[in-house]
């Protein structure tokens, strides 16, 4: 017997469930690896931030910003994961071990919330090469395990969202009793993005074209639900009575708009314009694969096409007034929308989008015998790209990285010490000290132990800001300082000469 007739058996019994399992559990795993072992979860300022509103917190008995002197007000009423991290610092785990360990528990959250996704591939009908294709393209992403696993509210976000959209599909085409944990994920979710509301309004415009007038009103009061539950957290003692009015999502949401359609910006065209050429160059290409600027901008364009499917579908369940394509697309289409017009313009803000996109796309290539090639070549270099990822270090700026080194070294500030610093959030986490405003009048020619932290122009801008308010003069000390990407970056001690 020949050694391919030997073989034949053995390539029968390897079917695609069966090499998909193994190809997403290797992905997936090596993902986590590589996040932990380039230690990201140190990436991005949040996690620093809910760190201070949690120590606010326990000081004072409600949120406030503690990395600036004096204590900022709260930036936005997305707080979800603070309570989270207070409980865990309360119940004995340090800020460190929260920071390592909070990316393996989304990692966990993520990788069982495919469970809705596959069944929302069977509402759709697809077939198995079909739900493969989407399994393939959940956990073959590294992007997505970039945005996922950071310690923030956008973990805990996304895969609330996962697990409301499929339980509405199911209450709403299939009658199932789903009703309880959509109300629970509506009262939580919005704390953790407000992009829940886009969802929620998505939801009721859905309902309405499809002329499921019965869930109408279930729609209205989901809403409603959500909308309560952001509000009337506002009214607790956890938020500082000069914050109540960050509880207004509709002033919030206003106050954004305003930026291409307010009295004072006439002209939004051009701003719009220009946000919206950040997307294509930057913000979707990232999302679904990377931005192709190393070889030329202009190819950026070629992602275009991604803001088809959802539009051709919305079209078609406009026309065949069916309520899953009216859902699915008009809430990526309303998510892109929102962060042309306001300051969410980050893939961040709507990562959450991108498995209805993949399900959409699979659904319209896979039906096009001629495109069905193009949707396997897509899968093959996301594949590729995210093998590649990993065969690199991930690139570091310059400031947060030599705060980490500070850190690791034993650097400490004396108790007394001001510091000035370009990075609030980060200092206050690896120095122990917070930004204090030249403003204050804490920094006068009595204060012995100043410190100035980030760029070189940023130091120097700075110390004659101090200079000027001062009847003494300072120079500076590096206590160290650090080069990478092309920038450099200090921590220097001003000392008297005058």
């Amino acid at each position: 017997m020949s050694l391919l007739s030997k073989t034949k058996p053995l390539f029968k019994r390897i079917n695609f469930t069966s090499l998909t399992i193994v190809v997403s559990i290797l992905l997936a795993l090596l993902s986590l690896w590589y996040f932990n072992s380039q230690k990201i979860y140190y990436v991005g300022s949040d996690i620093y931030y809910y760190f201070s509103l949690s120590d606010s917190l326990n000081k004072f008995g409600y949120l406030s910003d503690l990395t600036r002197v004096p204590a900022w007000s709260l930036k936005t009423p997305q707080n979800g994961i603070v309570f989270l991290v207070n409980l865990l610092e309360n119940t004995g785990m340090s800020k460190a071990s929260i920071i390592t360990q909070l990316p393996s528990l989304l990692f966990i959250l993520y990788s069982f919330s495919f469970i809705p996704i596959y069944k929302i591939t069977k509402l759709f009908k697809f077939n198995k090469s079909q739900t493969n294709l989407v399994a393939l393209f959940y956990f073959s992403n590294w992007w997505i395990y970039r945005l996922q696993l950071l310690p923030s509210n956008d973990g805990f976000f996304n895969v609330l969202s996962f697990w409301f959209i499929y339980l509405v599909l199911e209450n709403w085409l299939n009658r199932k009793k789903t009703l309880i944990p959509i109300f629970a994920i509506a009262l939580i979710s919005p704390h953790f993005r407000i992009h829940t509301f886009l969802i929620l309004i998505s939801l009721v415009i859905a309902t309405y074209l499809s002329k499921k007038r019965k869930n109408l009103m279930k729609s209205l009061l989901i809403f409603a639900t959500s909308y309560a539950s952001l509000k009337l957290f506002f009214l607790t003692k956890y938020v500082n009575p000069f914050d109540k009015d960050i509880g207004n999502a509709g002033a919030q949401i206003t106050g954004m708009f305003n930026r291409f359609f307010g009295e004072s910006n006439r002209n939004f065209i051009l701003p719009l314009l220009a946000s919206f050429s950040k997307q294509i160059h930057l913000a979707i290409p990232s999302l679904f694969l990377t931005p192709l600027d190393r070889i030329s901008p202009t190819l950026n364009w070629l992602y275009l096409p991604i803001l088809f499917f959802p539009l051709y579908y919305f079209a078609k369940g406009i026309k065949d007034k069916k309520f899953t394509y009216l859902f699915l697309s008009l809430f990526i289409s309303i998510s892109f929308l929102f962060s042309l017009v306001t300051p969410y313009f980050s893939e961040r803000h709507y990562a959450y989008t991108y498995i209805f996109v993949i399900i959409l796309m699979v659904k319209f290539l896979y039906s096009k015998s001629f495109l069905k090639p193009f949707l396997y070549i897509y899968l093959f270099t996301l594949m590729s790209y995210s093998l590649f990822a990993f065969s690199k270090g991930y690139p570091r700026a310059c400031r947060p990285l030599l705060l980490y080194q500070l850190q690791e070294e034993g650097v400490v500030l004396e108790d007394n010490a001001i510091l000035v610093s370009q990075e609030p959030r980060h200092s206050y986490y690896f120095l122990g000290k917070s930004h204090t405003s030249l403003d204050n009048n804490q920094i006068n020619s009595q204060n012995k132990n100043i410190y100035i932290f980030g760029s070189a122009n940023y130091i120097g801008k700075n110390l004659t800001k101090i200079n000027s308010k001062s009847s003494i003069k300072f120079n500076t000390r590096t206590i160290q300082n650090l080069t990478s990407n092309q920038e450099t970056c200090s921590l220097v001690k001003l000392n008297s000469y005058l």
